[in-house]
C-alpha cells in the first residue's frame, strides 16, 4: 500500500509540468493563424528592378544593333517620352527613359519610366507600373503599382500600392502648399500631439476587472478591451474580442485582437493584427506593420512612418478623405480611394 502511495506521488510530481499543456490542448489560447494574404509576402520593389534592369539592358541592345528595334515593336515600346492617347488599349510593355502619361478612358498593361507616370482620370492599368513619381487621379489601378512616391487623387481603385510615401488625396492645408492632407500625419507629427496631457498608466488598470493572463509585458485578454483617452501604456496585448484606444492614447507594443479601433488623434507605436475589421479614425496612425482579416477602413490617418516601410493589408481596404503611408497597401480583394467623406 504504501508503494502504491509512494507512485501516485511520483506521479503526481512528474505530471505537474503537463498541467499548463493540458489546458492548452483542452482551450488554445493563442494559435490561430494570422489574417495575412500571400501578396504581401511578395516583394514588388525588387520585381520592379528586375523589370528595370531589363529594359535599360534591351535600350543597350537597340543602340547596338538597329535589326533589334524591328524585333522587339511587336512586345515593347520604348520612347523617351510616351503619351497613351485617350480610349486607347496597350498590351505591349511601355518603356520611357523620361515620362510616360496614360490617357483619358485609355488602358495599359506594363508600364515603366525612369522619371514619373501620369494616370488620367478613366485610365486602367492591368499589370504592373514603375517609376520614381506616379500620379493618379480617377484611375483604376487593377495591377501593382510601385514608386518612391506614390499619390492618388480623386476616386481611384486599386490593388497593390507600393511607396515611401504613399499619399491619398491633396488639400491645401494652413501652409497653402498643395500637400496632402494625410501627408502631414507622420509618426513625428502625431508624437507631438497632447503629450503633455497624456497619463502613463500600466496595463493591469485596464485589465484589473476581467479574466486575463500575462507575462512581463504580454498581457492575453477574454473579451473586449478599451483603452480610455488621453492615456499612454506599454504592452503587447492578445485580446479575444474588440480593443478600442481611445482619443489621443498612445500604446507602445503589439495588437492582435477581433477587431481594432483607434480614436482620433491615437497611435499604436507596434505591429497590429485583427482577425476581421481595423478601423483608423482622424489624425490616428499605426507605426507598424498591419494586417486585417476582412475589412481596413482609413480616415485622414497614417500607417508607417519615414525611414520605417511597412505592409497593410486586407481582403477590403477603404481610405476616405486621406491617408499617408510608408510602404505598401496590399487589398486582397478591392481597395477604394475617396476624397470625398461620403
Amino acid at each position: 500500500m504504501a508503494s502504491l502511495i509512494l507512485l501516485c506521488a511520483v506521479l503526481l510530481v512528474l505530471g505537474i509540468p503537463f498541467v499548463p499543456l493540458a489546458f492548452e490542448w483542452r482551450k488554445p489560447s493563442d494559435v490561430a493563424a494570422l489574417p495575412i494574404p500571400e501578396a504581401a509576402f511578395e516583394d514588388a520593389r525588387a520585381l520592379a528592378v528586375r523589370w528595370i534592369t531589363l529594359l535599360r539592358e534591351a535600350v543597350h541592345l537597340r543602340a547596338l544593333d538597329s535589326h533589334a528595334h524591328d524585333a522587339d515593336q511587336s512586345t515593347l515600346h520604348i520612347e523617351e517620352r510616351i503619351a497613351l492617347e485617350r480610349g486607347r488599349s496597350e498590351a505591349r510593355v511601355l518603356y520611357a527613359t523620361q515620362s510616360i502619361s496614360i490617357g483619358r478612358e485609355a488602358q495599359a498593361t506594363y508600364v515603366f519610366a525612369e522619371r514619373s507616370i501620369r494616370f488620367r482620370a478613366g485610365s486602367r492599368l492591368a499589370n504592373f507600373a514603375y517609376a520614381p513619381r506616379v500620379d493618379a487621379c480617377d484611375a483604376d489601378l487593377a495591377g501593382t503599382v510601385s514608386a518612391h512616391t506614390l499619390r492618388l487623387r480623386g476616386e481611384c481603385r486599386f490593388t497593390r500600392l507600393g511607396g515611401q510615401p504613399i499619399t491619398l488625396g491633396i488639400g491645401t492645408g494652413s501652409t497653402g502648399t498643395g500637400s496632402s492632407v494625410a501627408g502631414a500625419l507622420d509618426a513625428e507629427a502625431r508624437r507631438s500631439v497632447d503629450d503633455t496631457h497624456r497619463t502613463h498608466r500600466p496595463m493591469t488598470d485596464f485589465v484589473h476587472d476581467r479574466r486575463h493572463r500575462f507575462g512581463d509585458t504580454r498581457f492575453r485578454v477574454r473579451g473586449d478591451l478599451e483603452m480610455p483617452g488621453h492615456t499612454e501604456c506599454e504592452a503587447d496585448l492578445v485580446v479575444d474580442g474588440a480593443f478600442y484606444l481611445g482619443e489621443a492614447s498612445v500604446l507602445r507594443g503589439n495588437v492582435r485582437a477581433h477587431t481594432v479601433e483607434l480614436a482620433r488623434h491615437a497611435v499604436i507605436q507596434g505591429a497590429v493584427f485583427a482577425h476581421r475589421d481595423i478601423v483608423l479614425r482622424e489624425m490616428s496612425g499605426i507605426e507598424g506593420v498591419l494586417s486585417a482579416g476582412r475589412a481596413l477602413h482609413v480616415r485622414r490617418a497614417s500607417i508607417g512612418r519615414r525611414g520605417q516601410a511597412v505592409t497593410a493589408s486586407a481582403q477590403e481596404i477603404v481610405v476616405q478623405e486621406g491617408a499617408s503611408v510608408h510602404g505598401e497597401l496590399v487589398a486582397e480583394k478591392s481597395g477604394r480611394f475617396s476624397e470625398s467623406c461620403q
